[in-house]
């Protein structure tokens, strides 16, 4: 972790407000190569694949990782596919100075950090979750705010280190299964890439 410091009430406050007006970021040769906000049943960021017995605890993980600079001040993100009749408690991660939101409600959610982050698997949330009902293959994707801070970002978005820019990247996102099987896929890497490069070519 570098110790990269930003004011965390301007960051927190531009999010909100929607202040996040610097372009999108380009990294070569698409998303998954520079960002990403995932869902992950364990805390390396390793499976994708939760298993979640009816009336028990289970944990998942949402994070981001940045390949192409300083490190992560931020994220903005919502997590769909999530039975609403389950219980669930939502832990920001302790160290953010701003969060707001539920990542699992249907707007979603911001968090901020005073200090950039630059390890792979930077813990935005812990999600302690008890099924409430008997299921299987439920499929948990990460989508875009509703409504997204900045209109032109169809995709999740993290915050590289950048004072006083606060410039704002399109992450590609890593769904989970739980009570099934499936890879820890990259649905949007590709629709969301070709749309950053539509719109830069229109400029």
């Amino acid at each position: 972790m570098r110790k990269r410091t930003t004011s965390s009430a301007l960051l927190g406050l531009a999010m909100t407000l929607g202040m996040a007006t610097a372009t999108h970021a380009i990294c070569d040769p698409y998303p998954p190569l520079c960002a990403q906000v995932g869902l992950y049943a364990d805390a390396e960021c390793f499976s994708c694949n939760l298993v979640a017995p009816y009336g028990q605890w289970a944990t998942f993980y949402i994070t981001a990782s940045y390949n192409g600079g300083d490190g992560i001040t931020g994220a903005e993100l919502k997590v769909v596919g999530f039975p609403q009749e389950w219980y669930r408690i939502v832990v920001p991660n302790a160290a953010a100075s701003v969060s707001l939101g539920d990542p699992l409600g249907d707007v979603g959610a911001n968090i901020a950090f005073p200090i950039a982050h630059d390890e792979p698997c930077l813990h935005l949330y812990r999600v302690d979750i008890v099924p409430l009902t008997e299921a299987a293959d439920i499929r948990l994707d990460v989508t875009r705010r509703t409504p997204p801070s900045n209109p032109t970002f169809e995709c999740p978005i993290i915050f590289p280190f950048c004072v006083p820019c606060y410039t704002a990247i399109c992450a590609a996102s890593v769904g989970m299964t739980i009570n099934g099987t499936g890879d820890c896929t990259v649905p949007v890497a590709k629709s969301t890439w070709g749309s950053i490069k539509q719109l830069y070519s229109s400029r």
